[in-house]
């Protein structure tokens, strides 16, 4: 709310942080609950399946010349959409989109794995997981593979998974509240809001 905002509700400048902070605090605390509730169904099921969509890096070249600059490379070429001058090309990595399919983690004791599933497949034991970035993507980097993989299955999915796979399947709800904590009411109402049709649509907690 701006200055006019407060001034024709009568609100102070103080007022409206305190409240801003309590929308906040609120909207924290149901995302931690649903985050650990979600975690509980996963345990008791013994596994979960959700949309998400993979992504990894690709060596993505830009070149730079000097000179006329409609193809890479150096020298002379003697046909239309060639250049005449020297130049160089550098090879960055960048995020691309592989492919959207199915993310299933089974949490049986005997067995535990993430499996994607879509036009391209990863399996992942998850004693082999070196690293876990937990936000609105899953981040998950592996032993002996140089490719990091992330999972776009949304903020609550990632935080409850992101969680098991750091904890050994357990719960680690600071950990989690100071992730949420990092993101916007707007954004967390958004999430919360997702999360709730999408289980509305399922009748429950039930990803299997």
């Amino acid at each position: 709310m701006g200055f006019f905002g407060r001034l024709v509700s009568g609100e102070t400048k103080e007022n409206e942080q305190a409240r801003l902070t309590v929308e906040h605090d609120h909207i924290v605390n149901e995302a931690v609950a649903i985050c650990k509730g979600l975690r509980d169904d996963i345990v008791s099921v013994g596994s979960i399946s959700l949309p998400a969509r993979l992504y990894e890096t690709r060596a993505v070249r830009y070149s730079t010349n000097s000179g006329r600059t409609w193809s890479t490379g150096m020298g002379k070429r003697g046909r239309i959409g060639g250049y005449s001058g020297s130049g160089r090309s550098e090879s960055h990595q960048e995020w691309r989109l592989i492919c959207g399919g199915k993310l299933n983690y089974n949490c049986n004791d005997s067995k535990k794995r993430i499996v994607f599933i879509g036009a391209q497949n990863r399996i992942i034991n998850t004693d082999k997981v070196i690293n876990v970035s937990v936000g609105n993507k899953l981040e998950v980097s592996v032993e002996n593979r140089q490719k990091t993989m992330i999972f776009d299955c949304g903020l609550i999915n990632s935080c409850a998974l992101g969680t098991m796979l750091l904890n050994n399947n357990g719960f680690n709800e600071s950990n989690i509240r100071s992730i949420l904590n990092g993101f916007t009411t707007k954004s967390l109402n958004s999430s919360v809001g997702s999360f709730k049709s999408y289980i509305g649509a399922l009748d429950g907690f039930n990803y299997t």
